[in-house]
């Protein structure tokens, strides 16, 4: 299923002016150093992303439900920090694929369209005010997968090579 993205003008965090940006500069963040690698997963068989916190989680869907490991994405966390908000996670068990969103409106419409929700992945930025880089989000055309990346060079190449479609910015997370 295709989500339309649901893009946040202006948060990009390349200038901020005004009001707004100086208050958005004395914003108190959450420690970085707390964030956790958020890990990264692939099915063949079903083209679905698995991404997580837990450690535990990860080695399991590697060693007893056909993923292969893949690089972290980035760093979030796993507790409510100044400035964020949670990454809702949800699951569709027939094509068996994962979605991911900080956004309650889009959480709900999966919800209605046939995702379970599995809770909360992690707590993330809209924006770049604490430090925090884009995470962005493509759809297969192939599989219904949604991919989340930071990465410029992976992105280009899925786009280019695995038909996957330019989704767009979801939210920030940290750098590893």
């Amino acid at each position: 299923m295709k989500f339309t993205a649901i893009l946040f003008s202006g948060l990009t965090g390349l200038s901020l002016h005004g009001a707004l940006g100086a208050s958005l500069q004395r914003r108190t963040c959450g420690n970085p150093a707390d964030a956790v690698p958020f890990l990264r997963a692939f099915k063949p068989a079903t083209g679905d992303h698995l991404e997580t916190t837990s450690t535990t989680e990860w080695e399991n869907a590697i060693e007893s439900e056909g993923y292969q490991a893949l690089s972290s994405i980035g760093r979030i966390f796993t507790t409510q920090e100044a400035g964020t908000v949670p990454l809702y996670r949800l699951f569709a068990g027939v094509p068996q694929l994962h979605f991911y969103t900080p956004s309650a409106v889009e959480r709900d419409q999966a919800a209605q369209e046939g995702y379970t929700e599995e809770g909360i992945a992690g707590y993330v930025y809209m924006d770049s005010t604490c430090g925090a880089s884009p995470l962005y989000r493509l759809f297969s055309t192939i599989t219904g997968d949604h991919m989340y990346s930071m990465d410029a060079t992976e992105i280009n190449t899925v786009v280019k090579t695995e038909n996957y479609n330019f989704e767009g910015l979801q939210c920030f997370i940290f750098p590893l």
